[in-house]
């Protein structure tokens, strides 16, 4: 398993849109789906399946997002992850927003509230899938951080919830997502995880050989994530990927730590796409519990 790690640091991209604050949501309607206790290795756990207020380019707009948190009245850091894109229907896809119920018990054990929110137009949230399509990849990127700050801000208005320890996770384009989140300071983040992210585009050139220009795109953009990036992040991919070569992967990593970016790559061995698959958490577990505590978490 290839680990690389390098430190920077940068200036951060404002995209912060947002007319609420953690106070607000005393005042707002929020509806909850489903709520239930369960146990976990002797743990007791509660889980909340919510749709609640955000406010994106301006517009009320209401997300899904579940929780899984301890059930006591005890303060914990929150991990926010979210999905890839496969399709309007994620909790139902299991390359996405389901994949993460089985790794849930990992971010659990490391004493975290986890937190997963659905993106405009996919699941159950208002909004179009095609909000994030956006013409670039970073521009796409900054555009899904704007969901992923919704669910920051609604979690710091809970009493549970350490407003200062907050990190930010995702698979695929959700991996992408939260490698942007690096680069807008967001107040209360203090890393990213990136799983195996990427992302769709609108200028992308289709047509045989798409993908390697594609990736060609990304890793220009990393160059300007790095450049911008506040923050750490891990990066977990596989070394089997079949939408890039190891050697694609690593131009990513190299442009955004040769730019500034404070980064770690992890190159999971005979892994593909799905880093977090049970086979995959076997090989990340002790390198992503060594990161959570180097930030604090």
């Amino acid at each position: 398993m290839l680990i690389i790690s390098v430190v920077g640091c940068g200036e951060a991209i404002n995209v912060s849109n947002n007319l609420l604050t953690p106070a607000s949501f005393s005042n707002l309607e929020y509806k909850t789906m489903e709520s239930n206790k369960y146990n976990l290795d002797g743990t007791a756990y509660i889980f909340e399946h919510i749709m609640f207020p955000g406010i994106i380019n301006d517009k009320k707009i209401m997300l899904e997002m579940t929780v899984d948190r301890p059930d006591d009245n005890k303060q914990y850091p929150v991990l926010i992850l979210t999905h890839g894109r496969h399709g309007p229907y994620p909790e139902n896809n299991p390359n996405t927003y389901a994949q993460f119920k089985k790794v849930n018990w990992r971010f659990l054990n490391e004493k975290l509230i986890v937190v997963h929110i659905v993106r405009r137009g996919f699941g159950l949230s208002e909004g179009s899938v095609m909000d994030e399509y956006k013409a670039t990849p970073i521009d796409s990127g900054m555009e899904m951080v704007k969901d992923i700050e919704q669910a920051l801000i609604y979690m710091k208005s809970k009493p549970y919830v350490i407003k200062n320890k907050f990190a930010v996770g995702g698979h695929s384009q959700g991996g992408w997502a939260a490698l942007a989140t690096a680069s807008a300071n967001l107040d209360g983040v203090v890393c990213i995880i990136n799983f195996s992210g990427a992302t769709n585009y609108s200028t992308a050139r289709r047509g045989l050989g798409w993908q390697r220009g594609a990736n060609a795109d990304m890793a220009n953009d990393c160059v300007k994530l790095g450049r911008t990036s506040t923050i750490p992040s891990l990066w977990i991919y596989g070394d089997a990927e079949p939408n890039r070569t190891v050697d694609e992967t690593e131009k990513m990593f190299s442009e955004y730590t040769r730019a500034g970016g404070k980064a770690k790559l992890i190159l999971l061995p005979g892994i593909q796409h799905d880093t977090i698959s049970p086979k995959a958490q076997d090989l990340w577990a002790q390198q992503l519990h060594g990161f959570l505590v180097e930030n604090g978490l």
